[in-house]
Order: structure tokens, then C-alpha cells, then sequence
């Protein structure tokens, strides 16, 4: 009902590294896994947009206990489902793929089939600049790349590159943490 939303949106305000810890300490993430399982599709882009607020900033641990709940896979659907309403959720999605991938899940993320839903999304406006942050931190790891290219990311990413202008990054990531 709306008392869990409620509470899940008041997760997605939490802006401090101290706030993050407190609510990952009080079992937060677990009852957001959770919802996010059974939850409507507005549910769900709250809790992603929930888990991915609460995976910012400087701390891997928090990261990897949200791998560790097996929710990227259920990240990855979301990131296949062509709901409209999805929107924002495959951007929040992404944004946490992203996150994961730099605090050393790149293997995870790329042996969970992400890599292709995100080539995808790079022609969705909404969620095109978190899918290339999701792609770059995948990128980083060297024996990964080859996943980008075989998912056929490569033009893609160019087009990405050569059409964007700074100032759309800057507005995304403003939308990510507004």
C-alpha cells in the first residue's frame, strides 16, 4: 500500500554516507530487495530508484551487500521489460549495474546478460547516459570489453559520443540524485 511507498521514498532521500549506513544497518536493503520482486511497476521504480540513492557515494560494502541479495537479476529484467512506465526504473537500473560494476561486480554483471539490455537503452533518452556509465565500468575490466563488442555496443557508444554534449551527462546525473 502507499505506507510502503512511503517508506521507500523516504530511502531515496537519504544523502549522506552516515544516513546510507544507518538504513543498510537497520535491514533497509532487504525490505527493498524484497519489494522489489513483488512490487507493482511504479513499486519497483521506487525501489530501484531507492537501492540506487542508497549505493552512492564512497562505499563499496554497500554495493556488494545489494549484489549479494542476488537482486541483479531481477535488475536485469527490469532493464528487458519495454514498459513504459519502466522508464525512470531501467534509468535507476542502470545507474546501479553501473555501481556495481565499478566496485568490482563486472564479471557478475556481465555473466548476469546485462550487457546486451544496456547496448539497447542507449537509445533510450531517459536511460542512455546511466547505460553508458554502466558500460564504461563494465569496460573497465579488461576481459569484459569483449562482451560490449560482441553485444554489438561499440557503434552505439560512438553515436552516443559524437551526438551528446556535456551538459546532457551533467542533467542526467542531476535527475539520478535530485
Amino acid at each position: 500500500g502507499r505506507g510502503r511507498e512511503y517508506v521507500v521514498d523516504c530511502m531515496s532521500t537519504l544523502k549522506s554516507d552516515r544516513q546510507r549506513d544507518a538504513a543498510f544497518a537497520a535491514g533497509a536493503m532487504d525490505a527493498l530487495v524484497a519489494l522489489l520482486r513483488g512490487g507493482s511497476v511504479d513499486c519497483k521504480t521506487r525501489v530501484v530508484r531507492a537501492l540506487s540513492q542508497l549505493s552512492y557515494g564512497d562505499n563499496a560494502a554497500r554495493v556488494e551487500a545489494i549484489m549479494d541479495t542476488g537482486a541483479l537479476d531481477d535488475l536485469v529484467a527490469m532493464l528487458h521489460d519495454a514498459e513504459s512506465n519502466l522508464n525512470q526504473g531501467r534509468m535507476h537500473a542502470s545507474h546501479l549495474i553501473a555501481e556495481m560494476a565499478y566496485n568490482g561486480g563486472a564479471d557478475a554483471v556481465v555473466e548476469a546478460g546485462a550487457v546486451a539490455p544496456l547496448v539497447s537503452l542507449l537509445s533510450d533518452h531517459t536511460s542512455r547516459g546511466m547505460a553508458a556509465l554502466a558500460l564504461a565500468n563494465i569496460a573497465r575490466s579488461r576481459h569484459q570489453r569483449d562482451a560490449i563488442v560482441a553485444a554489438d555496443g561499440v557503434v552505439p557508444l560512438e553515436r552516443l559520443a559524437a551526438a551528446s554534449p556535456p551538459a546532457a551527462e551533467g542533467a542526467a546525473n542531476d535527475d539520478l540524485h535530485a
